[in-house]
């Protein structure tokens, strides 16, 4: 279906929305993974077998010549990390 085009001036037409942040709303946090399914959010972790992970992980990392640092500058978001292969290099959350 396409979209619904003013025909004067050729613009497409929009309905306007109010648009809440998540938190503003009398959902429960409990219900945001259903409400957004693609958001990580406070995922339950065992601190000793992360630091075991990330350990193995840096490694391995070592042994390809893989540099890993410490997203510092919050560029990745909710993303747990990232692997930039041009740099050759491994950009993990702190959070």
């Amino acid at each position: 279906r396409f979209q619904v085009r003013d025909l004067l001036k050729g613009q497409g037409k929009f309905t306007l929305y109010k648009v809440f942040e998540l938190s503003q709303t009398n959902l429960k946090p409990e219900a945001y993974p259903k409400a957004m399914p693609n958001r990580h959010y406070n995922f339950e972790t065992d601190k000793v077998k992360t630091k075991e992970v990330l350990l193995g992980l840096q490694d391995y990392a070592q042994k390809l010549g893989v540099a890993i640092s410490t997203d510092e500058h919050h560029v990745l978001g909710n993303a747990k990390g990232a692997f930039y292969p041009n740099d050759q290099k491994i950009l993990l959350n702190p959070d």
